[in-house]
């Protein structure tokens, strides 16, 4: 079973059917994601970016890498430049975060298939449109 949060994607995300147990509505702060998540069974996290207070600022992103498990992460990001840019990609890369889309449609093969290294390295997320 996965989780859902979501904030100002929720839209886009609940046309789809990630076989959610929970879902969590809002903007938190990342210590508190950790701290409800710590108390949850759940395969993966299906977490629109946006729901992440200071989203923009990579450390607020390394520190749920660091927490949880960045195999279980699935993010779809904001469909915003500095997010969408090469430099917070590779970054996402960097700490282990494969998994991740600017496409709620995408979010079941990300569930289903993850990503390695090596594919998430190939993704050029300019080409994305929704």
């Amino acid at each position: 079973m996965n989780i859902l949060i979501s904030n100002q994607y929720r839209q886009y995300l609940i046309r789809y059917d990630y076989n959610v147990v929970k879902e969590i509505v809002g903007e938190y702060d990342v210590k508190d994601i950790i701290s409800t998540l710590s108390k949850l069974n759940y395969n993966k996290i299906i977490i629109d970016l946006t729901a992440i207070k200071d989203y923009k600022d990579l450390k607020s992103i390394r520190e749920m890498a660091i927490n949880i498990l960045p195999s279980n992460l699935i993010i779809l990001l904001s469909n915003e430049p500095i997010t969408t840019s090469q430099y917070y990609i590779s970054n996402l890369i960097n700490m282990g975060i494969y998994n991740f889309t600017l496409r709620p449609n995408e979010i079941i093969n990300l569930i289903q298939k993850p990503r390695n290294y090596e594919q998430a390295k190939q993704i050029n997320i300019k080409n994305y449109n929704w």
